[in-house]
């Protein structure tokens, strides 16, 4: 009985022993279930020990009891399994300490993103290496997105695909070593790893996504491959330490900011292979002192340079390259270009005072956005040496009254949308084409005469211009756009004489007569669009716009100097004056070259007042302040000392030996100008004296 009794103990001792390793072998089974988000594997519970009678107790007591066997320890070198599974076709995961270990061949899954978490199955565990092992072809999208803790990773030649968001806010990854043979990296694939520093992208990668480094703060060099054709929006956006960049030559386009806000990329060499830059592309690059737009380059985009405020030095090498007004705003450059900026007879931006204004003679074409929202501008002169107008030029722009002159061959889309005040235009008979919805909501347009040599008038070309009346289609047009008058209520006589044209559908107002000669398309035209034919107009032809001379204006009986003509309201110069480009010099009797006295007059002999950047009579540009009050009958007057310059600029020192020099800060430090670099600060121009 006693022995019974003792062998019982030993049977139930040994299974109480047995149960918690049979637990354990569980836990690290090919489909255990994954650890909550804790780094170390839960312990078992604790197995209720047997209570055992006292008499057998006391038998157990006077015979020998058989231990169970020790389970060996793991050495502490090899580091326990946690959790393995499946992660693609052919493809499998291992988690060993803080390794994980991708193995197979194939693609890895692609896992969605989850709130920017990845829900791959090693979610929440605590990574510090992955090892990718060859064979393995893609990493899946968002396999290893928010891994914080990842420091290293090992990627084998055969991955030729990384996926998108792949390793994206891995905060702790400072380098990786992109696989030879790798093709693609997806958008945002390492967007905001906070510390990686370097990048060299092998010459095999084709495509590269965007966003693809966007935020990586630490990153300060990177080397594009040969075989990409373009770079994405934001691929390098906030790499606020990135110092140089590589821009291969076989890259055709340049995204929308790609490289927005690289704070400290000091120099870029955009390749003639480039057509077109993005908006904001490198906007807030302040250590970018110069740059070159090659000839290959046909669109800047609006604030592709802005904010880049240590850029003193532009090239634009063809006239050909349509520029935002945009593209260099709030840059040194552009600022001290004065009223017109103007790159190789290409007008880039109007940055002058309101009210009339007379483009010079050297601009060839007028770009985009010149006169964008420019409300206080109410009239302008297109000089004959203009070639053609560009899309959205004077978009939402003040204009009462416009004057193209002969030279002008096509007029851009949208060039004069919602300038809701243009009442009179003069087209020329040089435009061939005017563009679609080229004057859309001109409110105040009363009539329009569209010249012999016209062949194309675009889509919405007058569409909602209410008070239009009256207007006068040549016999040269071949196509009316679709809606090319619709919403013009106000729209009695539309005039067609023997015009031969295609047109598409329109919506023209029920007072509408299509007047015809008898020949081409009108009484066909008339009859689609629902409206009365007739022939024979009778109007009055409209006068043609011409522009206006400057103002002949007599001095006051025995005045010389600038003098106020109530007629004007305006100063005016009238002893020894000379013309300079786009503006007049004077100065009083006695006076020499660099006296204190000079004067200044736009174009058409109006008194100039405040800080001005002009051509001096060296050949070279300077600043100068010119007085803004009539004290004593010296407005306009050229001021020496220190003057307040109420600009940004502060206060500045203007030296009459010199012209102007020594422009200083805010609290009095000095500082000096370089007409030749347009830099403050520099010290290489004269302090005055």
């Amino acid at each position: 009985m006693k022995r019974w009794l003792s062998l019982m103990l030993i049977f139930i001792l040994a299974l109480g022993l047995c149960v918690p390793a049979l637990a354990a072998e569980e836990l690290t089974g090919p489909d255990a279930p994954l650890p909550a988000e804790e780094e170390t594997v839960p312990e078992p519970p604790e197995e209720a020990v047997p209570e055992v009678p006292e008499a057998a107790a006391a038998e157990l007591s006077e015979e020998t009891v058989m231990e169970a066997p020790e389970e060996a320890a793991p050495a502490e070198d090899e580091p326990m399994t946690i959790a393995s599974g499946t992660c693609g076709a052919g493809v499998t995961w291992d988690l060993t300490g803080t390794t994980l270990t991708i193995s197979g061949s194939g693609e890895m899954r692609d896992y969605p993103a989850g709130d920017s978490v990845t829900t791959a199955p090693w979610s929440g565990l605590s990574i510090t290496t992955v090892v990718i092992n060859d064979g393995v072809t893609k990493i899946g999208s968002y396999a290893f997105t928010r891994c914080t803790r990842l420091s290293g990773v090992r990627i084998p030649s055969t991955v030729t695909n990384i996926g998108e968001g792949a390793f994206a806010q891995c905060r702790g990854l400072t380098s990786v070593s992109l696989p030879p043979n790798l093709q693609t990296i997806g958008a945002s694939a390492f967007m905001e790893c906070l510390t990686l520093r370097s990048i060299s992208i092998p010459n095999t990668v084709t495509s590269v996504g965007h966003d693809a480094f966007a935020y990586c703060y630490a990153l300060a060099t990177a080397s594009l491959s040969s075989r990409v054709r373009s770079i994405p929006q934001r691929v390098f956006a906030k790499c606020r330490n990135l110092v140089s960049v590589t821009i291969p030559g076989t890259v055709t386009s340049i995204g929308d900011s790609a490289f927005e806000g690289c704070e400290k990329l000091g120099s870029i060499t955009i390749p003639g292979t480039v057509t077109s830059i993005g908006a904001s592309a490198f906007r807030g690059c302040a250590s970018l002192r110069s740059v070159t737009i090659p000839a290959s380059v046909q669109t800047l985009g609006g604030y592709s340079f802005a904010d880049c405020t240590s850029l003193s030095s532009v090239t634009i090498v063809s006239a050909s390259t349509a520029a935002e007004n945009t593209a260099f705003e709030n840059t040194p450059w552009r600022e001290s270009q004065g009223s017109f900026v103007i790159e190789n007879g290409y007008l880039v931006a109007y940055q002058g005072p309101g009210g009339s204004v007379t483009i010079p003679s050297t601009v060839t074409e007028i770009g985009g956005y010149a006169f964008a929202d420019r409300t206080d501008v109410t009239s302008v002169t297109v000089p004959s040496s203009v070639r053609r107008i560009d899309d959205r030029a004077f978009i939402s722009c003040g204009l009462q009254r416009v004057i193209i002159s002969s030279g002008v061959t096509a007029i851009g889309s949208e060039a004069f949308l919602s300038c809701a005040s243009l009442a009179r235009v003069t087209i020329p008979s040089t435009v061939t084409a005017i563009g679609d919805r080229a004057f859309f909501g001109c409110r105040a347009l009363e009539r329009v005469t569209i010249p012999e040599g016209v062949k194309t008038i675009g889509a919405g070309c007058f569409r909602a211009c209410v008070a239009l009346t009256t207007a006068i289609v040549p016999s040269t047009v071949t196509s009316i756009g679709e809606y090319a008058f619709a919403e013009c209520r106000g729209l009695e006589d539309l005039v067609i004489n023997g015009a031969v044209f295609t047109y598409g559908d329109d919506e023209l107002a029920n007072t509408v007569t299509v007047y015809g000669n008898g020949t081409g398309t009108a009484r066909q035209y008339a009859a689609d669009m629902g409206v009365r034919y007739a022939e024979g107009w009778s109007g009055e032809p409209e006068e043609p716009d011409v522009p206006d001379e400057p103002a002949e204006i007599q001095p006051p009986t025995g005045g010389t100097g600038w003098r106020y003509v109530p007629e004007t309201g305006d100063y005016y110069y009238f002893k020894d004056y000379v013309r300079k480009g786009d503006y007049w010099v004077g100065f009083a009797d006695g006076a020499s070259a660099w006296a204190n006295n000079w004067y200044y007059a736009d174009a058409t002999g109006k008194l100039l007042t405040g800080l001005q950047y002009l051509d001096d009579l060296k050949g070279g540009k300077a600043w100068y302040m010119l007085q803004t009050t009539d004290y004593h009958g010296e407005i306009g007057k050229m001021l020496t000392g220190w003057q307040w310059t109420y600009s940004d600029k502060g206060e500045g020192y203007f030296s009459p030996k010199y012209g102007s020099q020594g422009m200083c800060t805010w609290n009095q430090a000095w500082g000096s100008y370089n007409a030749s670099t347009g830099l403050w600060g520099d010290g290489l121009a004269h302090r005055g004296s």
